[in-house]
């Protein structure tokens, strides 16, 4: 079981890595990516706001578009987490 979730926030490091590595945008309070077949917006107006976050499929639709609530404090890396976690995309990652 340790091993597994070893294994899984390994996959979620390498993950964010990548959408990272990939973005078009990534400021202070604004950050764009395309990766691995989705669209990653996240955006806050400035440091004492949540962050808002929409994620999509490259081609169309929404899968995450919303609030992160009480986010006033976390970063644009723990954001890009919390996209793929409600969004699931760690599901379809093959590492």
């Amino acid at each position: 079981m340790n091993d597994q979730k070893n294994r899984k926030s390994t996959q979620l490091e390498v993950l964010v890595s990548r959408i990272i590595a990939d973005a078009d945008t990534n400021k202070d309070h604004e950050f764009y990516s395309v990766s691995g077949g989705y669209d990653y917006n996240i955006t806050r107006e400035g440091e004492d706001d949540s962050w808002y976050i929409q994620v999509n499929p490259s081609e169309h639709g929404f899968i995450y578009d919303g609030w992160w609530r009480d986010s006033e404090d976390e970063s644009i890396e723990n954001a890009i987490k919390e996209a793929i976690k409600w969004a699931m995309i760690l599901i379809d990652f093959k590492g």
